[in-house]
């Protein structure tokens, strides 16, 4: 019923132009917005909800991380929500001594349990999984 819900609501959308939501929110733009924070933002066109701060994890090598490492690689490291608004999201990342290089959300094959994803919109749909390299 859920993905029927969705087709039908982007057929609505995208064919016949009514304006119905049927995408979840995705980063626009994604930022240190400090030494200790990282800041997503997924602009203003949707309020984010969020359920609980995990899935989050950063790179703090120097080099490029790589995009297929397991989720319990040595080179990404979990962090959690320090805090959100309706829009963004800040990450801490106080562990990377020189900042984060990369962020990721929920890069896994299975990213969350059925309805029990961390972030969503005020409409009930799940954020996307990203992959966000800084070099």
């Amino acid at each position: 019923q859920d993905v029927a819900k969705r087709l039908s609501a982007a057929s609505l959308d995208q064919v016949y132009g009514y304006k119905i939501p049927f995408l979840g929110p995705y980063p626009v733009r994604i930022f240190s917005s400090s030494a200790q924070d990282l800041e997503i933002d997924y602009g203003d066109t949707q309020n984010l909800v969020v359920k609980n701060t995990q899935n989050f994890q950063i790179c703090c090598s120097p080099l490029k991380c790589p995009e297929s490492e397991t989720f319990s690689g040595p080179n990404w490291k979990n962090t959690t929500i320090s805090s959100w608004s309706q829009h963004s999201i800040k990450l801490d990342i106080g562990m990377c001594a020189q900042g984060a290089n990369a962020v990721r959300y929920a890069w896994t094959v299975t990213p969350c349990p059925f309805k029990d994803c961390q972030v969503y919109n005020d409409h009930g749909l799940p954020a996307a999984p990203f992959i966000h390299q800084f070099i």
